[in-house]
């Protein structure tokens, strides 16, 4: 009998795009609602593991709440399968919501081979023998999105391969998937092979006219990728305007739900809002990735408004439609973090503590109990379905670590200093924990998670002299914020009365790695001949970077949606105020790539940059690319990206990303150090 059974079993997966010889399953073609049977070889060099098996297989589908649309994989089922014989053999059985199968094999501390990283893949079909919607395009989220890659490497080539065939099944869904494929290309390399898709997929669009929000969203981006940058941006600004069902309707309700500031009429876009987003093409809705920062936005600013009416009926019955008529999936003790935070604004401490304190129990009870028996632990919320056992520990270990430092910080604020760095202890704790160490912290990373909490708990809570101490100790690990210079000086004023002779002072904690620093130099090295441009500044006159010959030129590419060009900045501002006395290194701030915030012309992009100097009071020269021509001459794929150029207009150095504050203040002056 085993015999047939194993014979039964030999059939190989076909209906996936790469081998995988060692899985077999039964039926061959599953459809939903099957029972499947599956066997699975072990690669040799796990011939001789003795442990059980752990296999995690994760049922794809069209789950209709808000966490299945953030999770491409679906929902995970954890069993231990033994070894019989060279094979380990087990069977699952699948609803009609389910789609596909993803398998993941793992033994012990999680030591895995999943197939030379293209995964093992079982798609399902439909009854006419088509494989099921949807199937192959989250297999492709899955292998080339990190956002939602739990723990499959990236695999670009093999996730176009799915997309393709998704849109090879389903043409009349091609248009929702273009940004996704769009993303799995090298622009540099695959250029031609971008222009001939892009060009396909146009053609069909344009055989009628664009109709649907994905059609625009697609037009956005094949456009784009075929170097018409102003047709791209015209099709969103098109479809915004005009409120095109779907994303752009939703889009739009979500800004007009985010800025009501009457509750009633707030609540009634609350409801458009996600009735809009419900009835969103499913891979739009999923392909956008809209769900969770969308619904919970959405939420907590619903919440929020509640709170502040400081009427007690009014939350209650405001906190009763959002978990129970709207029946998103969030779990019930959600909002006291959002609490929590609304109660420290207005310095109601004990509120504040007590909103805290009870989600921390809940996430502490539940730890403990995965922690030390997880076989009884059974999923109490929508969300928790989605997740393994370790995953589901490391969140709730993230979010303990989180309400410690919010406890440490609330503490501090109402003079409770024992307390205060009593929590702050308790986070280095956690750091201990082999849970924190599969997560990746270690006692160095805990100090630069805690660094914003030191910020604001040491001074107030430490004698002057020890304050000190611990945040230079901060400074001479060699990472560190703006925000932590800034509470030295302010300690160092606060000790000595002025801040005269600081910048020695720091320099007596600031312990610079040279040969670090040494190294990441000769990575940034360039050679070659910086093109010429003429930009228009702020105050519309023209500045031509080949009337700086003679002089060392700073480029910075930045745009105003950017976060981390705007995280570099305050590092920037230190730098330039360094050299404001040397007329021979200039610096100029390129700001670019702002074609999907309408930013086409100077006189539209002036505003957003004129708005983010004067907030924060940059002294940057500002100027405007517009058509993203000089970014295009300089190959910039991705910002911030900052390039020093030295007196001969020779590009001597390139350097991508914001930079930790400190790291980047250090690299940038050793770069122009080196070409002066």
């Amino acid at each position: 009998m085993r015999n047939i059974y194993l014979t039964i079993l030999a059939v190989i997966i076909t209906s996936g795009l790469y081998a995988q010889n060692n899985l077999k399953i039964m039926p061959e073609k599953p459809h939903p609602g099957d029972k499947v049977k599956f066997s699975y070889t072990p690669p040799q060099e796990f011939a001789g593991e003795k442990a059980p098996l752990q296999c995690t297989i994760y049922k794809m589908g069209n789950y209709d709440d808000f966490y299945g649309v953030m999770s491409p994989l679906g929902k995970p089922v954890e069993m231990e399968i033994k070894k019989s014989g060279n094979e380990y053999v087990g069977e699952l059985t699948t609803e009609e919501s389910v789609y596909g199968l993803v398998f993941r094999f793992t033994w012990g501390d999680y030591k895995t081979k999943n197939n030379n990283n293209n995964g093992y893949f079982v798609p399902f079909y439909t009854a006419e023998n088509k494989p099921c919607p949807t199937a192959y395009a989250k297999m492709g989220k899955h292998l080339s999105d990190s956002f939602f890659n739990k723990w499959q490497p990236k695999n670009l080539s093999l996730a176009r391969e799915y997309y393709l065939k998704e849109m090879e099944n389903y043409p009349e869904k091609s248009s929702a998937i273009a940004v996704d494929i769009y993303r799995t290309y090298n622009p540099k390399i695959d250029s031609a092979e971008i222009k001939k898709l892009a060009v396909k997929q146009l053609e069909r669009i344009f055989k009628d006219k664009p109709t649907t929000d994905a059609d625009y969203l697609a037009c956005n981006t094949f456009f784009y990728a075929m170097g018409l940058k102003r047709t791209a941006s015209y099709f969103t600004e098109y479809a915004t305007q005009n409120n095109v069902e779907g994303y752009f309707r939703t889009s739009n309700l979500y800004d007009r739900t985010i800025n009501e500031t009457n509750l009633a009429k707030k609540k009634l876009l609350l409801d458009s809002s996600i009735v809009s987003f419900k009835n969103m093409d499913f891979y739009i809705r999923y392909n956008t990735a809209m769900a969770g920062g969308f619904l919970s936005s959405l939420i907590d600013n619903y919440l929020v408004t509640a709170y502040n009416t400081r009427d007690k009926k009014t939350f209650d019955e405001a906190l009763n439609y959002i978990q129970n008529e709207i029946n998103c999936g969030f779990e019930k003790y959600f909002p006291y973090m959002e609490l929590s935070n609304a109660e420290m604004a207005i310095k109601n401490y004990n509120a504040a503590l007590n909103y805290s304190n009870t989600l921390y129990s809940i996430c502490r009870q539940k730890f403990n109990l995965l922690k030390n028996n997880p076989a009884s632990f059974s999923p109490g919320d929508k969300s928790e379905a989605y997740l393994t056992k370790q995953e589901m520990k490391f969140n709730l270990l993230r979010e303990m670590i989180q309400l410690a430092k919010t406890q440490a910080v609330i503490y501090s604020q109402s003079g409770d200093c024992k307390n205060a760095l009593s929590k702050l202890n308790e986070c280095r704790n956690y750091a201990t924990l082999p849970e924190a160490q599969d997560m990746g912290y270690t006692e160095k990373s805990m100090e630069l998670d805690l660094m914003s909490t030191i910020a604001v708990v040491v001074p107030k809570c430490m004698p002057l002299d020890e304050a000190v101490k611990s945040i230079g100790k901060i400074i001479s690990n060699g990472q560190y914020s703006e925000d932590i210079v800034e509470i030295l000086k302010e300690l160092y004023v606060k000790k000595n009365g002025n801040d005269n002779g600081f910048n020695a002072f720091m320099t007596e904690f600031k312990k610079t790695d040279n040969t670090e620093i040494t190294k990441k130099l000769e990575e940034m090295k360039v050679n070659e001949t910086a093109p010429d441009f003429s930009l228009v500044n702020m105050d519309g006159k023209t500045v031509k970077l080949s009337d700086l010959k003679g002089k060392t030129v700073i480029l910075d590419f930045w745009a105003t949606w950017c976060g981390p060009c705007r995280a570099s900045f305050p590092a920037m501002q230190q730098l330039v105020d360094h050299y404001k006395s040397n007329p021979d290194i200039v610096f100029l701030f390129i700001d670019t790539f702002e074609g999907n915030t309408g930013g086409t012309t100077v006189d539209k992009m002036k505003p957003g940059a004129k708005k983010i100097m004067e907030e924060k009071k940059f002294s940057f020269q500002v100027l405007f690319d517009s058509g993203d021509t000089v970014a295009a001459k300089y190959k910039v794929k991705s910002i911030p990206a900052k390039f020093v150029i030295d007196k001969n207009g020779i590009i001597r150095y390139k350097a991508l990303g914001s930079g930790i504050y400190s790291h980047l203040i250090d690299e940038m002056m050793a770069m122009i150090k080196e070409v002066e």
